[in-house]
């Protein structure tokens, strides 16, 4: 899904009793401890890995996380990364790694967290911001739809896929609306 060029970011801002702050590297774990949660099919290791790859690619303090004030945990996080997608997305900027753990989802909080580093990514210049997400995880394209992002057409099955997600949601299937992978890499200077 991509961000349109020059769509302002919606206001959404966390709800009561939550605050927002970065998570550092010595946080580490707090960031594995949210995804083991929130997604129990994946391993320590597993997360291990990928996050010293989102650690090199994030921004300066581009790592968020929605705080628990009553507990003083974070209880979900989103980040803004760079990213070009090997080429695909040339001066790219990318929502990645957005999770909430059970007991705080249907809150608000994917929501405020993932225009936080949207807006994120749009200040900082990203002329391509867009994001990656799993054809099974349709109430999170359906929060990044609400945001404002838009499927990205860019291979010869995205029709069929987006027909199928689109059905799921319960919305229009618009794909004359949505941009290809070349409209939205133009240059629009």
């Amino acid at each position: 899904m991509v961000w349109p060029y020059r769509q302002a970011v919606p206001e959404a801002p966390l709800p009561d009793g939550y605050s927002l702050r970065s998570l550092g590297p010595r946080e580490d774990q707090e960031w594995i401890r949210i995804h083991r949660l929130a997604v129990p099919s994946f391993g320590e290791a597993q997360l291990e890995g990928w996050l010293a790859r989102y650690r090199e690619l994030s921004l300066s303090n581009g790592i968020l996380a929605a705080i628990d004030d009553s507990t003083g945990q974070p209880v979900a996080t989103a980040g803004s990364i760079a990213n070009s997608k090997q080429g695909m997305f040339p001066d790219g900027g990318q929502l990645a790694w957005v999770a909430t753990i059970p007991g705080h989802q249907g809150r608000g909080l994917a929501r405020a967290l993932s225009a936080q580093a949207t807006a994120r990514l749009v200040r900082d210049g990203f002329r391509r911001v867009f994001l990656c997400t799993g054809d099974d995880l349709v109430p999170a394209i359906g929060l990044y739809r609400r945001i404002g992002y838009l499927p990205c057409l860019y291979a010869a099955d995205q029709p069929d896929r987006w027909s199928r997600i689109c059905s799921q949601l319960q919305v229009p299937f618009e794909p004359l609306r949505w941009p290809t992978l070349e409209e939205y890499t133009r240059d629009h200077s």
